[in-house]
């Protein structure tokens, strides 16, 4: 939700203080729940990043006015930018413990309807 130019100065700002503090830049990127855009791929791999883990298959966040993961594969995937491919390797959630086999069953009808 932020304009590109000031989504792209703070991913330039971490990606310096990052590089500053331990003397290599970063070349993965992780945005908040709500922080991946259309123009985010193309940002990341002009500032040198090539993986990107934001994505989180199976969640909706169109409620807090962010994206809708539900149809994002399980799997890697490249996406190509002007500057080069970046790699999207989407983070997965596991329910797990006796009900975990009925934990998606249960929490997604619930996150839909805002009761998280």
């Amino acid at each position: 939700n932020l304009p590109p130019s000031l989504q792209r100065a703070k991913m330039a700002a971490l990606r310096d203080a990052i590089r500053t503090r331990f003397g290599a830049a970063p070349q993965v990127y992780r945005a908040g729940r709500y922080g991946l855009g259309r123009d985010t791929a193309e940002m990341l791999a002009e500032l040198g990043f090539v993986c990107d883990t934001s994505v989180r298959p199976g969640f909706d966040y169109r409620k807090g006015h962010g994206p809708d993961y539900r149809g994002a594969p399980l799997r890697p995937w490249w996406v190509a930018t002007r500057h080069g491919p970046v790699l999207e390797v989407p983070v997965t959630t596991v329910f797990g413990g006796l009900m975990g086999p009925k934990g998606e069953g249960f929490y997604h009808p619930i996150a839909r309807n805002g009761r998280y």
